[in-house]
């Protein structure tokens, strides 16, 4: 069975809780482009936007900004922000 191999591109994600206090970015402007076979290491401290950036790439949580597109081959999924 032949396989296909996924493709994940990022541009100008950003991510921003806004709460009672002033608004705290965690994600500023990241740009990313992996495809089939592609290792990737995420590393920062803690509260550096790491699973936040991972569950924008999942799709169970949003982006303040920016396009996130997944898919295979030529047939990405284009998920913006809100």
């Amino acid at each position: 069975m032949p396989t296909t191999a996924l493709h994940v591109r990022v541009h100008a994600l950003t991510k921003t809780y806004e709460g009672d206090a002033e608004p705290t970015s965690v994600l500023r402007g990241i740009d990313l482009e992996l495809s089939g076979g592609d290792q990737l290491a995420i590393v920062g401290p803690s509260g550096s936007g790491k699973s936040t950036l991972l569950h924008i790439l999942g799709g169970i949580d949003s982006s303040s900004s920016g396009v996130v597109e997944v898919g295979e081959g030529a047939g990405l999924q284009h998920c913006g922000g809100l």
